[in-house]
């Protein structure tokens, strides 16, 4: 990018900043410089996807949506709210609507949909760049070789594409919908280009107001996009303290709190990680199958014959080694040559250390993929997800400890001794395990 243009976006970015008025009693967040993994990184730094038994119905114009059941009475109890208002006179906008309603939530950013479309776009990468060099593809003869190339391939791009559940959660191509934390409440479009919108938000006559009132039902405004709310697990007052007020008023109602909301709500992205790299590889390869059951390959033959010398060649189609069970998959000695689970989770190994940027040569992974074993075969599944987690999740010594979009809005001396304990050592995996803390909001 051209240095006057991405001066141009950073100057741009800065005045719109300069333009918000200095709202003490009621904070906003920031996602692009400060919050873009809440709610997809628990406060252990684990990645975490919401459990859908944990949603509930938005009411929206024209379509379903949904969000955390708490974030959901919250919102419908600030729309009556707002209506109410608005009805007698005390709140009337041209920006901000009498009558809010539901255009992006949870929906917009179902993980799980959104991990099946990166993981396509992988496939589809994968198959038309990668294979087509050095015609890669005539050399797969079954199942076991298109594991080899697609790792191969993956292994190279997946520090900016991750192939793993837990690395995609805490990237960039993850929604931040997904939380299910955030609704929008108008059509607007993101971005530089639209900063003329966001303007119009801070400038509003009703925009401190807003800001103010939907404080009191748990919400945040967006810097970056004022038409969209954030609910704020770590605002109000616990029922401990009285009657619950801000986020706790409808955390309570469900019998959660902001210390227990990502153990109740949230699912560990690693959790189950393992079976969801052997489906992701059964299920591409039987995609390959189907599409290329066959494979060329040239042999050379002598030419015997007395009026032409030297060799010949000759093209001929092959069969492929069709899908195995997918059962067959997770069994020992089948394309292994041992213990299937002791591969897979040497592969998942690898697959994070990349992901997350974590420095190794042979030797250590090696002494670290060792140590994973040992947990499996002593301790079993959970233990060896652990000590994977533990290695990985707390992006030491990575851009995850740059002060911007992957910071976690810490205060700066909590920063600043965690980006220097990082970078001194990064390889030591009890190091790599701090807090999130919440963006509290009580007064």
């Amino acid at each position: 990018m051209a240095p006057n243009v991405t001066e141009a976006i950073f100057t741009s970015k800065s005045r719109i900043y300069d333009l918000y008025p200095n709202l003490s009693e009621a904070k906003m967040f920031d996602l692009e410089r400060e919050h873009l993994f809440y709610g997809r990184i628990d406060k252990n730094c684990n990645s975490v996807y919401l459990k859908d038994n944990k949603l509930k119905q938005l009411q929206g114009p024209g379509h379903t949506n949904f969000a955390v059941n708490f974030v959901a009475d919250a919102f419908q109890d600030l729309k009556f709210s707002l209506k109410r208002l608005s009805s007698a006179g005390y709140y009337n906008s041209g920006v901000f609507p009498r009558d809010i309603g539901v255009h992006r939530a949870w929906t917009n950013g179902n993980p799980m949909k959104l991990y099946e479309a990166h993981v396509n776009k992988l496939y589809d990468n994968f198959m038309n760049e990668y294979l087509v060099e050095g015609h890669r593809r005539d050399s797969i003869t079954g199942y076991r070789e298109f594991i080899k190339l697609f790792l191969d391939y993956c292994l190279t791009t997946c520090q900016q594409f991750p192939l793993t559940k837990t690395g995609f959660m805490s990237s960039i191509h993850c929604s931040p919908f997904s939380s299910g934390l955030m609704v929008e409440y108008a059509a607007e479009t993101h971005g530089i280009a639209h900063n003329a919108r966001v303007i119009r938000y801070v400038n509003d006559p009703y925009f401190a107001f807003f800001v103010k009132h939907v404080k009191k039902y748990g919400f945040m405004v967006d810097k970056n996009a004022p038409w969209r709310l954030i609910f704020n697990i770590a605002s109000g007052k616990p029922a401990s303290e009285g009657d619950p007020t801000g986020a706790q008023r409808y955390m309570s109602k469900y019998n959660v709190t902001y210390d227990d909301v990502f153990e109740k709500y949230y699912q560990n992205a690693l959790s189950g990680e393992l079976e969801n790299i052997k489906k992701v590889l059964f299920i591409l390869y039987d995609s390959f199958y189907r599409q290329f059951p066959t494979r060329e390959v040239i042999e050379q033959y002598k030419n015997t014959s007395s009026r032409c010398q030297g060799n010949k060649n000759v093209s001929r189609r092959l069969p492929r080694q069709p899908p195995p069970e997918f059962a067959d998959v997770t069994s020992e000695d089948l394309y292994f040559n041992g213990n299937s689970d002791e591969y897979w989770y040497k592969i998942l190994l690898k697959l994070r250390f990349v992901e997350a940027r974590k420095n190794h040569d042979i030797q250590n992974f090696y002494f670290f993929s060792k140590k994973l074993i040992d947990n499996l075969r002593t301790l079993g599944h959970e233990a060896a997800e652990k000590f994977i987690s533990d290695l990985t999740k707390g992006f030491a010594g990575t851009t995850f400890n740059v002060k911007g979009k992957y910071w976690h809005g810490q205060p700066d001396d909590i920063y600043r001794k965690t980006a220097i304990q990082a970078k001194l050592k990064g390889e030591n995996p009890t190091l790599t395990s701090y807090s999130l803390t919440g963006t509290k909001n009580t007064k």
